[in-house]
């Protein structure tokens, strides 16, 4: 009966050895996969993805730490101190790092872009000498068709935007021809066409995106709508900064709390059970 007893034991331990390196893949997985993809939601926003730093897409490589940790206690086959270091410690200060520079970045910007300063940052800057470069191209199509088919000009403002204008079409197919041939002659020596931008096509499609997701029109002040239908709004540059403010900052801090816990919770746990770790 002792003899049966201590078998069942043992290979009651086994067991729980076996289940571990899954067990713990599952909590790393709960407590930094959400976050993470928090993160990436945050950055791939529309209304603030033209200021978001590259940076942010740090947080891909979590789970091929958590993938790591994995392999180790699956190797060890037992608890692993090098393996909790890496699975917990790891991703929550990489974690960590990304979103208390994002809740700062997004401060930032949240108290330049809703300023009445228009020269605050230089993106904020452009930003505006792309959407007066789109006005003039509108009021220029407009007033041309005006003259060609002898419509009144509020009465073409009423009815087009500016993609129905052809001077609008034509620069982004020149922009897409551009990409396009410098892709050709990536490989290539000798001369190479410029993959930069040309003229405020991307900045245009941003703005676009402002208005039509923001209901804002303008950038700096608050102006017409040019690719949108409706009575005057907000700039869309407070539509920016609000959603700076009131989205990417509460994110980003409810991260960078439940991080700090994780670091601290770990360091307890490794110094606590450090002797008997492998």
């Amino acid at each position: 009966g002792v003899r049966q007893g201590l078998i069942r034991k043992s290979s009651l331990r086994t067991d729980l050895m076996n289940l571990l390196p899954v067990m713990f893949t599952l909590v790393c997985s709960v407590l930094f996969f959400v976050p993470a993809a928090a993160i990436l939601r945050v950055g791939r926003a529309p209304e603030v993805s033209y200021f978001m730093p590259q940076w942010v897409y740090v947080v891909l490589v979590v789970p091929a730490i958590t993938c790591m940790a994995h392999l180790v206690h699956m190797h060890v086959k037992g608890p692993s101190k090098v393996a909790i270091g890496l699975g917990l410690g790891l991703p929550s200060a990489i974690l960590l790092v990304c979103c208390v520079s994002l809740y700062f970045q997004a401060d930032n910007l949240s108290r330049t872009l809703g300023s009445v300063d228009c020269g605050a940052t230089r993106e904020k800057k452009h930003l505006q000498r792309a959407w007066e470069a789109a006005q003039k191209m509108y009021v220029g199509c407009l007033e041309e068709t005006s003259k060609r088919d002898g419509y009144d000009v509020a009465t073409l403002k009423k009815h087009f935007r500016l993609q129905d204008c052809a001077e609008y079409e034509k620069a982004l197919r020149a922009y897409r021809e551009q990409a396009t041939l410098a892709g050709a002659d990536a490989g290539r020596s000798g001369w190479r066409v410029s993959a930069a931008p040309s003229g405020f096509v991307e900045d245009w499609a941003y703005l676009r995106r402002l208005e039509e997701s923001e209901s804002c029109a303008g950038w700096c002040a608050r102006g017409d709508a040019i690719w949108t239908s409706g009575p005057g709004r907000d700039p869309c540059s407070v539509a920016v900064a609000t959603a700076f403010d009131l989205f990417v900052k509460p994110h980003a801090g409810e991260v960078s709390a439940v991080m700090i816990v994780v670091l601290f919770s770990t360091a307890a746990v490794l110094t606590l059970t450090g002797p008997v770790l492998r």
